[in-house]
């Protein structure tokens, strides 16, 4: 006989002491003087494998963030470098040029570069020239000038121009992206940067003659 008394269950089975057995150990099916299993071991077990399925497949999408992060960086360098060669130096003026070699002149149509930062970027960036198109950086006073090839992406021809348009030093075919120092040999009045070999194509030297419009019209 079993009755239910204070939470337990009472069994006489036909002896006059009762077997206490504990409700909630009737409710798992287990013997009262037995223990309880315990789950810890088969959990960790799980997670154990758990973390070692999905281990490489975090790292795998660890990895593709990073690649994706990098190529859409770098994406955003050429687009920004893209923007510059197709635009140009915005908003800069555009004067003729000519250069007077013995009874030959060469005429060319280029951008002046008058600002300092204007005269930083100059033509950084570009990826093409055409041959009758350049730069030109004035100064006023005339001074010694330096330049180097940093962020630029084609090779140049630099004629350092005196105040009387005769040509001090001509750098022909610089280097991209070099940051060696390129100088003038005096005092100048302007700097024009023309496409790479353009000297030597047109036969100009330092016998040469340059004129420009300058910003007064002249």
């Amino acid at each position: 006989m079993r009755r239910l008394c204070n939470g337990y269950w009472l069994s006489h089975r036909g002896t006059s002491t009762p077997l206490i057995w504990p409700i909630a150990d009737l409710a798992q099916g287990l013997n009262p003087r037995q223990k309880a299993p315990s789950f810890k071991p088969f959990r960790e077990s799980i997670l154990r494998m758990t973390k070692s399925l999905f281990r490489p497949a975090m790292l795998g999408l660890a990895s593709s963030l990073a690649l994706l992060s990098l190529v859409a960086c770098k994406s955003a360098e050429q687009s920004t470098g893209a923007s510059a060669t197709a635009e140009g130096n915005v908003g800069l003026r555009v004067v003729p040029l000519t250069i007077q070699q013995g009874k030959t002149t060469h005429a060319f149509q280029v951008e002046v570069a008058q600002s300092p930062e204007e005269q930083s970027k100059g033509l950084m960036f570009r990826t093409s020239l055409a041959p009758d198109r350049g730069m030109i950086f004035p100064y006023d006073p005339p001074r010694t000038a330096s330049f180097w090839m940093k962020n630029t992406l084609i090779p140049l021809d630099m004629l350092f121009i005196r105040a009387d348009g005769t040509i001090d030093r001509i750098a022909e075919n610089t280097i991209p992206e070099s940051l060696e120092p390129v100088a003038s040999g005096g005092d100048v009045a302007a700097v024009l940067e023309l496409p790479g070999g353009t000297a030597a194509r047109l036969g100009i030297d330092e016998s040469a003659i340059v004129k420009w419009q300058t910003q007064a019209g002249n």
